[in-house]
């Protein structure tokens, strides 16, 4: 998680609220949801892929759980 980030229960909230409003498709929802967003629509996929995994190391993560889970 990101010390800064949003809690559960407001990702949650505003998720919710979206689909009740009847939105499809992508929910774009967090701290830095609307950087990311303009990013997204803005880069290359390669570029964008390589500032979101700055923010959210979660490929690191990944690969930490599947060896831990291997070993």
């Amino acid at each position: 998680m990101q010390e800064n980030g949003i809690s559960a229960k407001q990702y949650a909230t505003k998720v919710v609220g979206e689909v009740e409003k009847g939105t499809v498709g992508v929910v774009w929802a967090g701290k830095d949801a609307s950087i990311l967003r303009l990013l997204s629509w803005l880069l290359p996929q390669s570029v964008f892929d390589m500032v979101v995994q700055s923010v959210i190391p979660i490929a690191r993560e990944m690969a930490k759980a599947t060896r831990r889970k291997l070993a």
